[in-house]
């Protein structure tokens, strides 16, 4: 006969042996819960910004398919913090990052285009329509 436990956390071995009955394996057993569903709780529901226009080919693959070719390597890891930043928020009150990344919106002939500084000339640029984002870019500014 094979060594094993009768139940979890039980520390006899072989408990037809020791004669446990049905009604003390019931009283070792934790007891039974229910799944949660609907009407005990309300569903979670989140709500983020979604992309909705990449204008730079490179961005758009490294967004798509986590491809960084044609973006400069050096400039892979902060953006994909910031696209994470934008993506997980509800809008542009919820963005924020390190000072860094100086946050803020364009102004003259580009008024209301949004920018985030990524490394030294790189900024990721996009506009906002409602709580979408449109016309996503990296570019230099200089």
């Amino acid at each position: 006969m094979p060594m094993s436990r009768c139940l979890p956390g039980c520390r006899c071995r072989l408990s037809k042996v020791l004669g446990h009955t049905e009604r003390e394996r019931a009283a070792r057993e934790p007891p039974f819960f229910s799944p949660i569903d609907n009407r005990t709780v309300k569903p979670y529901e989140f709500s983020s910004m979604k992309i909705r226009s990449v204008r730079h080919r490179g961005l758009k693959r490294f967004i798509e398919d986590d491809d960084g070719r044609g973006i400069k390597p050096e400039l892979i890891n902060r953006a994909r913090n910031v696209l994470a930043v934008l993506i997980s928020a509800q809008d542009m009150d919820e963005v924020s990052g390190p000072p860094g990344w100086r946050i803020h919106k364009l102004t003259g002939d580009r008024a209301g285009t949004w920018s985030i500084s990524v490394s030294g000339n790189w900024r990721i640029t996009f506009d906002l329509d409602g709580a979408e984002i449109v016309n996503l870019d990296i570019e230099d500014y200089h």
